[in-house]
């Protein structure tokens, strides 16, 4: 019987336009808690680079101090848009959890091994809709979730969400 208790909800909050994609995710993922009495934790994933990285290509550290600062920021403006996120889901009532993991790779992977520690049963994701011919030949993230998670994995696809592009659809 499908009762999930725990709903991973993975969002990219960077650019800005993702930010309505990843809301539309977490709101269905409190329709669904609240039908299941369920919690929510939203994972938000923000590289960072640690002391050391890079210091072999870049002898003066200017590039490596740009590059710091840059993703600092990011994932400053990425903790403000999770806090929103996360206030979106207290004020249904709902508990909920927002993580934000430094990862530069393995994206797939980081999100279905963090949904196994925190015993996720329910992963939701959007689908980002084509983006051109690399994703349509190698696939895309919620296509690698959707095929390794050992969980139920919701694909919301953008157009269900009003998201679309220049011509009306994605």
């Amino acid at each position: 019987m499908f009762d999930p208790k725990h709903i991973l909800v993975p969002v990219a909050l960077d650019p800005d336009e993702k930010l309505l994609e990843a809301s539309r995710a977490v709101e269905a993922a409190c329709d669904l808690a609240q039908k299941f009495d369920a919690s929510v934790t939203i994972l938000c994933l923000a590289p960072l680079l640690h002391s050391g990285d890079g210091s072999a290509i870049d002898v003066t550290g200017q590039v490596y101090q740009v590059l710091a600062e840059t993703l600092k920021a990011r994932a400053d403006q990425g903790r403000k848009k999770l806090k929103e996120l996360e206030n979106l889901v207290k004020d249904r009532g709902i508990k909920t959890n927002g993580r934000m993991l430094d990862s530069f790779d393995g994206t797939a992977e980081v999100i279905i091994d963090f949904a196994e520690d925190i015993k996720a049963d329910l992963l939701i994701i959007s689908s980002e809709g084509p983006h051109g011919l690399a994703q349509r030949i190698f696939g895309t993230l919620w296509e690698e979730i959707a095929l390794k998670a050992k969980i139920p994995v919701l694909v919301i696809h953008p157009n269900n969400l009003g998201i679309s592009n220049d011509e009306g659809n994605i």
